[in-house]
């Protein structure tokens, strides 16, 4: 997701019940190959 007016992008994952924000990417970044779903989150 493109944060509106910024230059920051949302890496971010939808289940049943939430959304859950995984990473805030500045969008002029390295961007890492992968972005881990961290399961230790509650």
């Amino acid at each position: 997701m493109v944060v509106p007016r910024t230059p920051y992008i949302a890496a971010y994952v939808v289940t049943s019940d939430r959304i859950r924000i995984l990473r805030v990417l500045h969008g002029a970044q390295i961007w890492p190959d992968e972005i881990a779903d961290d399961t230790d989150f509650p």
